[in-house]
């Protein structure tokens, strides 16, 4: 999902379980597993800022959430701890866990939005539940260059081999034909965004550019993709949390629109996260 730092706001659960290790001789049989890394990205959250959008994005308010803006919700957290509980009984049949007693190797690693700290401490209380697993975070809202590490300097981008990079996921014919080949369902989104007040409404009315990287800074869309990228996710959001149908998309987004949204999010990532520079 899309947030303030698109790509980088993990949480990191590393589950570092005991097993049988292999020896250097002939390879044990049947194999079995020796420890299981998982990374995942943190829980349903409410938009990152309290004006989701820009003015005149949409025809009327957008939503409100119970807790502050890019915060776990009590339904993501309840989710979360539903997922542990689902790897908790897999990583038991794996004997990685015992089956009663506290794990004693697990290490668990998030970054420090309140968000992934929450979701590591929601999948704790799944994959151990009645246990106290510690969760290795630095204090909340503390920039975390394992987390950040281009936007720390760690690890500086080449700003000429991020360009190329990303003119070859566009193409020769550049974003405006890419937009163009988007347009019915930038239609089709504005139409939820707006109902029937489309003149000066939607996200469709500015062309799409794109801001190039710098050493420490990511490409960036602008403009249609951009914005349509940012309302789709939001509009998943609040089906994800469970909100009430006229609340999901003013009551003009179904399931299917929703699903169909997804694609602007998926083309922003194919463009500007996916090539392999």
């Amino acid at each position: 999902m899309r947030t303030s730092r698109t790509g980088r706001t993990l949480a990191a659960l590393a589950a570092m379980l005991a097993g049988v290790a292999l020896t250097a001789g002939a390879p044990a049989d049947p194999l079995q597993v020796d420890r299981v890394v998982l990374m995942m990205r943190h829980g349903i959250r409410p938009p990152t800022k309290a004006q989701p959008m820009p003015i005149g994005t949409a025809a009327a308010a957008w939503p409100t959430w119970s807790v502050k803006p890019g915060w776990l919700t009590e339904h993501g957290a309840s989710a979360i701890v539903a997922v542990a509980d689902f790897d908790r009984i897999g990583f038991i049949k794996a004997g990685l866990l015992p089956l009663t007693d506290c794990p004693t190797r697990i290490a668990l690693l998030a970054d420090s939005d309140q968000r992934t700290i929450a979701t590591a401490a929601s999948y704790a209380k799944g994959v151990a539940p009645g246990c106290s697993l510690t969760i290795e975070h630095r204090p909340q809202d503390e920039p975390d260059p394992m987390f950040n590490p281009i936007e720390s300097g760690q690890a500086p981008l080449d700003p000429a081999r991020a360009a190329a990079a990303i003119d070859a996921a566009v193409g020769p014919r550049g974003i405006a034909t890419t937009e163009r080949g988007m347009k019915p369902l930038l239609i089709r989104l504005d139409r939820v965004l707006c109902g029937s007040a489309t003149a000066t409404c939607g996200v469709a009315r500015e062309p799409t550019t794109i801001r190039p990287a710098t050493a420490t800074s990511r490409p960036k869309l602008g403009g249609a993709l951009d914005r349509a990228s940012t309302a789709a996710q939001i509009l998943l959001l609040e089906y994800a949390e469970g909100k009430p149908a006229n609340e999901v998309g003013w009551g003009r987004a179904t399931a299917s629109d929703i699903a169909a949204f997804g694609a602007f999010h998926a083309l922003e990532f194919r463009l500007l996260a996916r090539p392999p520079y």
